[in-house]
């Protein structure tokens, strides 16, 4: 019984960090898409959001 109490913590404590490692990801992600975006718009290129809006309309 001790045991599978470890054993479950031990998983709730995995879970924990593999769920913050996943939200640094996406933090990491969405700077670069930022970033890039950032970049394509002063060289004068369509930035996303312009993109989107043609294809919309």
């Amino acid at each position: 019984m001790q045991q599978q109490y470890f054993n479950f913590e031990a998983e709730k404590e995995a879970v924990k960090i593999s769920e913050k490692i996943e939200l640094e990801l996406v933090a990491i992600m969405v700077k670069a898409i930022l970033e890039a975006d950032g970049k394509e718009q002063k060289n004068g290129d369509k930035t996303n959001e312009d993109n989107y809006k043609s294809f919309t309309t």
